[in-house]
């Protein structure tokens, strides 16, 4: 499991769940163009784009308390902000399973 479960939930018990189903169809919804974008971004090595992009993730899965992804996000962020292309391939790859994993552990709570 990436989330945190305690934390998230301690984050959200004064929500109902209808405005944290809203929080993951968001997420959701944006999912494939957001790792399009950000699959570009890197392939062409517009760096600051996907600087950009990495820290747009970021925030994003702050909100769902899962600090793995969280971490490589920031890790593909402060790489592109160094100029730094060793490894972008594979950091890209790992951040993208793992983002998908989130989502999966995301819609499993969302249709409970």
């Amino acid at each position: 499991m990436l989330i945190d479960w305690e934390r998230f939930k301690e984050t959200y018990q004064y929500y109902d769940k209808e405005v944290v189903v809203q929080i993951i169809d968001i997420f959701d919804s944006e999912f494939e163009d957001r790792f399009a974008k950000m699959k570009a971004s890197y392939s062409t090595r517009q760096l600051d784009d996907l600087r950009f992009q990495a820290h747009s993730l970021k925030g994003v899965v702050a909100n769902f308390m899962a600090p793995e992804v969280y971490d490589l996000a920031r890790q593909l962020e402060e790489q592109a902000k160094l100029g730094n292309v060793d490894g972008l391939d594979s950091l890209y790859v790992r951040l993208f399973e793992k983002a998908s994993q989130l989502r999966k552990e995301l819609l499993e709570y969302r249709n409970l």
